[in-house]
Order: structure tokens, then sequence, then C-alpha cells
């Protein structure tokens, strides 16, 4: 089932690289793609998910949800403190930090952890990293930006914030805490589109890798590669540790060691792409990390199956 299960994110991920390498797909097509998985396919499939997914203990479900908070009001101060000791340079750090803070959760993670635990496990998905959304559209984007954020309005600012993608993790929190069952026709029917989001996003990130010149991106700051470690290795293993020492096993254990193994978001290369700011630096630590990824991906697929 292991194999199978990394046979299948390789072979999406190699399709999205030919298909671009092909011509067929284009960033244009890259854009609008990644609309319609994170407006559409994605939340249709986070409102749905609780339909199949069985908590018994709902006390510790809020409690996974708090857990999940806290390592997101954490990770700003250990990007900062990793910032210091490797020396990063004053221009670079808030980049660098977006690194630490914004895993590939939303392209990568939702897939990764569906493939390993089926669709029922999206609703842990999005409870663990509900604060993802909120930190980026306002402290990620300072970050990006810089002091050009100050200047938006607080109404440009909730426009960010709120988006699908946060409407359906409140919707299904809310029908959690109701206990409100959705009717199957409508499961059904939903389930149709957001099923696609696992392989589409996959397809999506090959394709993303084929835009860019690996090559080059590789011979980036050597210290990206640290980050890839960090990112990639010490990260979920400090999570495992965290987590089982709280008492978590299972599916939720799982989630929350494969949100935190991620490669760096694709949204921080598109911040810095919008913003014109760091543009190389963001697009090598999405591309350098999510190769590296493929290697490192497996090997958590195996441990925490």
């Amino acid at each position: 089932m292991i194999l199978a299960t990394i046979g299948k994110l390789i072979l999406a991920v190699a399709i999205g690289y030919y298909l671009f390498k092909k011509e067929i797909f284009t960033v244009e097509i890259n854009q609008k793609l990644s609309y319609f998985i994170l407006n559409i396919c994605m939340p249709l499939l986070i409102v749905t998910s609780l339909n199949g997914t069985e908590v018994s203990n709902r006390g510790q479900m809020f409690f996974y949800i708090f857990v999940g908070l806290g390592f997101y009001a954490a990770m700003p101060f250990l990007g900062k403190c990793l910032n210091r000791v490797m020396g990063i340079a004053e221009k670079d750090r808030p980049i660098f930090e977006t690194f630490y803070i914004f895993s590939n959760n939303l392209f990568m993670g939702y897939p990764v952890c569906a493939s390993l635990f089926g669709n029922s496990c999206i609703f842990y998905v999005s409870m663990f990293n509900l604060a993802y959304n909120l930190m980026f559209f306002t402290y990620g984007t300072y970050l990006i930006e810089g002091k050009g954020t100050a200047k938006k309005t607080p109404v440009e600012i909730a426009k960010q914030v709120v988006n699908p993608g946060l409407l359906s993790c409140l919707i299904a929190i809310s029908l959690f805490i109701f206990d409100i069952p959705l009717p199957q026709g409508f499961v059904e029917v939903c389930s149709f589109i957001g099923d696609i989001t696992s392989p589409l996003s996959m397809v999506v990130i090959g394709s993303v890798i084929g835009s860019y010149s690996v090559k080059s991106l590789m011979k980036t700051d050597w210290r990206i590669y640290l980050i890839c470690g960090i990112r990639l290795c010490i990260l979920p293993i400090v999570t495992y540790f965290i987590m089982t020492a709280l008492g978590f096993t299972g599916t939720m254990l799982g989630v929350a060691v494969i949100s935190m193994g991620m490669p760096v978001g694709t949204m921080v290369s598109m911040g810095c792409i919008k913003a014109k700011k760091h543009e190389e630096l963001g697009a090598a630590g999405v591309v350098v990390t999510t190769i590296l990824s493929l290697f490192t991906v497996p090997v958590l697929l195996i441990l925490m199956s």
C-alpha cells in the first residue's frame, strides 16, 4: 500500500512536470488551476470530510485544534532565532522566516495525508492547520511585503483573510461543534469535485517545478539546504515527540507530523512575485525543498503508516 501511495504521488508530479515541458501547461494555467483547487475543490473536500470522520473524544479534538494553533504561534519565534544562528542577512530574514512558518499543506499536505489515511483525515488536517490562512494573509504578507502592508485598510486585509479555504474550515468546525450531519446526497455531489483535489494538486506541483530553471535554483544560497534539513526532517521529528508526549496517536499524530514535514509553501513564492521582492529566493525555497521532499515524504509515509 505504501509503495502504491508513493507511486501515485510521484506519477502525478511527473505528469505535471512533463505537461509543462511540452508546453501543454503554462504559468497562466498553473495559476488558474491553483485558483480552482484553492477556491473550489479544496473547500468542498474540507466541508464534506467530516462526514466520514469518527471523532470519539470531542474534548481531544478541541485540544488538537489548540495544539495546532500553538505550533503556528511558536513558529515565528523559532524562525527569528534560527535566522540569527545561521547569520542570515537582515534583508533576507523575513523571507527565510516564511520558509519555517508556511509549509505546503495546501498543495501537498492534503493529498499526502489523504493518500495514507483517506479523505476522512482532511478534517484533521484542516483543524490542525486552522491558523495557516489567518497567519499567511496577515503576518506572512507583512513579512513578504514589508512596511507596505501597513498601508492596507482593515477591509482590504479582511478580504484577503476571509477566503473559501478559511470559510470551509469554519463551516466544518461548526458542523462538528453542533454535531450537524450533512445529507448523504449533498456529500456525494460535493465529493465528486472535492475528490480531485489530491491528484490535481500534485500535478500542479510538478508543473510549477517545471516552470523554473531547477539547475540554477539548486545553486542558490547554501543555507536553503539547511532550511530543507530543518523543514523536512527536524520539524516532523520534534512534532512527533511533542504530539506523542501530549497523548496523540493514530491519524491525529500522523497528520500533525506530515503537516510539519512538508516543503515550503508555494504561496510564499507567489507572494514574492506579487510583491516584486525576493522572487528568486522565494522560488528557490519552494522548488529546492519540494524536490528534496520527494525523497523525505516517502520516509514519512513509511514511518507513519
